[in-house]
């Protein structure tokens, strides 16, 4: 009798661990909060998942996770972008606080990224546009050709290009190649004259 108690006190015991193992391996869902209501929550492929306060359970973040890894990006106009990586079942509740996007962090993180960039392609085109002045059109060609291979989506290249077809007497192909200045940069002042003239030439 009394072995059949402890057996029985044994089994109790054994239940009670596996009951707390089984409670304490269920999943909780991943709360994520912020100081902005209805910032918006975006995936590593930029899907939107939600906006805050925003919860997900821990099936659903498994499928987007990559190596137990669940990368997001939380975004709300006015403020900068926060990114984070989470390890999925080690963190249950986050709270964010974006940052203001002011003119301090343009000056200092954005024109401080690109500035050096700015600086190597407007020393680029200046340098072209100085064989241009000299009368080196098919250096300064190839060279605009090559930098626009790089860079297709600048307007300038083009405008230039279309000044040595008219030092070059082509007239056809400069004005395809301002209305391709004017496509990418609209505000570009020296093609829309150069191709009212071209315009007005032909009128006559």
């Amino acid at each position: 009798m009394f072995n059949n108690s402890i057996i029985a006190l044994q089994l109790l015991i054994l239940m009670s661990i596996a009951s707390c193992s089984i409670w304490s391996q269920k999943s909780k869902p991943l709360k994520i909060t912020s100081s902005q209501e209805n910032a918006e929550i975006y995936s590593s492929d930029n899907k939107l998942l939600g906006k805050t306060p925003f919860t997900m359970e821990e099936s659903e973040i498994l499928k987007v996770a990559s190596n137990g890894v669940f990368q997001i990006t939380v975004r709300k106009d006015g403020y900068q972008d926060q990114s984070l990586a989470i390890f999925v079942g080690e963190i249950n509740e986050i709270k964010i606080d974006l940052k203001v996007l002011s003119d301090d962090h343009f000056n200092q993180w954005v024109l401080g990224s690109y500035s050096r960039q700015a600086n190597v392609m407007i020393r680029d085109l200046l340098n072209y546009q100085g064989l241009i002045f000299l009368g080196d059109y098919d250096t300064a060609k190839t060279n605009l050709e090559n930098f626009l291979k790089v860079r297709p989506g600048l307007g300038a290249p083009y405008t230039m290009l279309a000044s040595i077809a008219l030092k070059s007497n082509d007239p056809v192909l400069a004005k395809s190649l301002l209305l391709k200045a004017l496509y990418l940069d609209p505000n570009d002042l020296t093609a829309d004259k150069m191709l009212e003239n071209l315009n007005a030439g032909e009128a006559k």
